[in-house]
């Protein structure tokens, strides 16, 4: 190898040598890491120590690297078969890119990073199956960019990051099967990117999150089956982007999040099927984009919603099928684009629409076998785009819609079987799109449109097999 300088500082009367490598350094042999000059102490380009495409490295002793203190660029170690320990990189305390620690399947411990205080760019360790603990990262104060612990299946805890108070990008910590808690990361306060926590199956609770106050960008918890509770999360106040709660089995409530004011991006509650409520979302007040709440199994209610004022886009509220009512809406004035209410199998009422006025693009109301009327749109009066109600088996009538007078496209009323007339619907005089009635087995009159003058599409009134005229 040739080392570009070669530097001697006196102290005492003793000469010490600081060696500089001012290239990449690739070492794939043990060959390589003896071929190496043991006095090096800076290598100002990357170091990477095994080879990246295949997993045939014979390294297993990196004592020739034990004067190393700094690197300027990244740190590659992957791929290492027989490698057990990173011990000869104990004096390393700097590193000025990222570190790649990945798939060095015998790698049980971290401690040969013992004295590393920084890492310039991100933090990487992933796919080390007999990774046991973070302990040699005890000293690692700061992180420039992104930190991602993922697939270490033998990894318990996080307990060597305890000395880490903020991460400027993202947090990925999924796939570690044997992770129970995030106790390691008790100083942490904020995070300027995403913060993931998906696929962790032994993960009972977020502990150790309990400082943190603020993401900056997405949040997402996601299949993580042993997951009870997010209590931790009480002094989290602000999303900037999207939360994404997913496929937590036996997540029951989502009491830590009570102190969370706003979400710039969506809101997504999805498929956890032992949540019972939202409770904890009470003071809630903004989302900036749209709220999804679907197919979670034992889901009663929105109450946790009641201070929710304002939602920049959609919502959805499908699938639930022990959802009874959705009075957590109560706030909510106006909706910018749609509104889906479907297959909601106990869902008696919408009543927590009362204070609804307008709705920006489609109203969808289907397959709500128990909702008997619309009483809660009774203060909606526009529709942007079009209206949907179908199959809704207990529907008897439509009075909730006597104040709504424009409707922007279609209206589409199909396969309600106890509905018997159209009642409610006498302010509509145009509608823009088509007209769909169909299939609605107990309507006997269509004499709630006796006000309808125009409609801009076809008319299709087919299969209402009690509807014997047109006089409405």
């Amino acid at each position: 190898m040739t080392y570009l300088r070669i530097a001697f500082t006196f102290i005492l009367g003793f000469a010490l040598t600081t060696i500089l490598y001012a290239q990449d350094v690739t070492l794939k042999t043990q060959a390589d890491v003896n071929n190496f000059n043991p006095n090096t102490t800076m290598i100002s380009g990357n170091l990477t120590i095994g080879d990246s495409l295949i997993n045939n490295s014979s390294i297993t002793d990196l004592s020739n690297l034990s004067n190393l203190t700094s690197i300027g660029g990244n740190l590659h170690i992957s791929r290492n078969d027989a490698l057990k320990n990173l011990d000869g990189l104990s004096k390393l305390t700097s590193i000025g890119g990222g570190v790649y620690i990945k798939r060095n399947d015998i790698l049980t411990s971290l401690d040969g990073l013992s004295k590393l205080t920084s890492i310039g760019v991100f933090l990487s360790i992933g796919q080390n199956h007999n990774l046991k603990n973070l302990d040699g990262l005890s000293k690692l104060t700061h992180i420039g960019s992104f930190l991602s612990i993922s697939g270490n299946y033998s990894l318990k805890n996080l307990n060597g990051l305890n000395n880490l108070t903020s991460i400027s990008g993202d947090l990925s910590i999924s796939g570690n099967f044997s992770l129970k808690n995030f106790d390691g990361l008790n100083n942490l306060t904020s995070i300027g990117g995403n913060l993931t926590i998906e696929y962790n199956f032994k993960l009972t609770n977020l502990d150790g999150l309990g400082k943190l106050t603020s993401i900056g960008g997405d949040f997402h918890i996601i299949s993580n089956e042993s997951l009870t509770n997010i209590n931790e999360l009480s002094k989290l106040t602000l999303i900037g982007e999207s939360l994404r709660i997913e496929y937590n089995d036996i997540l029951t409530n989502l009491n830590g999040l009570s102190n969370l004011t706003s979400i710039g991006g969506n809101l997504v509650i999805l498929e956890n099927d032992a949540l019972t409520n939202i409770d904890g979302l009470n003071n809630l007040t903004s989302i900036g984009k749209y709220l999804n709440i679907r197919g979670n199994k034992a889901l009663i209610n929105t109450d946790g919603l009641s201070n929710l004022a304002s939602i920049g886009k959609d919502i959805y509220i499908n699938g639930n099928n022990t959802l009874a009512n959705i009075d957590g809406l109560n706030s909510i004035k106006s909706i910018s684009n749609n509104l889906y209410i479907n297959g909601n199998r106990s869902l008696s009422n919408i009543n927590g629409l009362v204070n609804l006025g307008s709705i920006g693009g489609y109203l969808s109301i289907s397959s709500n076998y128990k909702l008997t009327n619309l009483d809660g749109l009774r203060n909606l009066n526009s529709i942007g785009s079009s209206l949907y109600i179908y199959y809704n088996k207990t529907l008897t009538n439509l009075d909730g819609l006597r104040n709504l007078s424009y409707i922007g496209d279609f209206l589409s009323i199909i396969n309600n079987d106890a509905l018997p007339n159209l009642d409610g619907l006498e302010n509509i005089t145009s509608i823009y799109g088509y007209l769909e009635i169909e299939y609605n087995d107990e309507l006997i009159n269509l004499d709630g449109l006796i006000n309808l003058k125009s409609i801009s599409s076809y008319c299709k009134i087919f299969r209402n097999i009690k509807l014997e005229n047109l006089d409405g």
